[in-house]
């Protein structure tokens, strides 16, 4: 396994353009631009969402906070998907996933990250269903990022499960 590392990270250097680096500081310079061009615009944009009360129990703002996020990012080129969960294929995968777990599953229709499912979903013409296994508090994307161990081995089973689906 050692040696198989070596070589990837060997072929890796053979095939690293020195220009690569020269052309993420073009991308971070263009970046800088836009944001420095677009700084009023962004900060109006978020003043505008914060300004929306954002509480689970109030389901007229949460809607309205979703429609801000949505035509926030469509206005950027990235589209939000959303499959209803009363599509037959949708409830097969919630009935899978509870016989797999043992129990009935938490339903989320909206997670609170930006997948790029819109792309799998132009790609294949299929509704886009994400099953996350992470516990609750993962801390995801920071430096103390986690995944119990549990939460892995049951993953395991449940994604098992959902492609042995028929």
């Amino acid at each position: 396994m050692r040696q198989l590392a070596i070589a990837v990270c060997v072929l890796a250097s053979m095939f690293w353009d020195a220009g690569s680096a020269i052309r993420a500081q073009s991308l971070t310079d263009q970046i800088r631009a836009y944001r420095q061009a677009h700084e009023s615009e962004i900060v109006g944009e978020l003043i505008d969402l914060l300004s929306v009360p954002n509480v689970a129990s109030d389901s007229v703002n949460i809607q309205r906070n979703a429609a801000m996020l949505i035509g926030m990012m469509s206005r950027r080129g990235y589209r939000a998907v959303r499959t209803p969960m009363s599509l037959p294929v949708v409830k097969k995968i919630i009935s899978t996933v509870g016989q797999a777990i043992g129990q009935k599953p938490v339903l989320i229709p909206t997670l609170g990250g930006s997948g790029p499912l819109w792309i799998f979903e132009e790609a294949t013409g299929a509704p886009q269903v994400g099953v996350p296994i992470v516990n609750h508090d993962n801390n995801q994307h920071g430096a103390n990022e986690n995944l119990r161990l549990q939460n892995l081995w049951d993953g395991i089973e449940v994604l098992a499960a959902i492609m042995a689906m028929r």
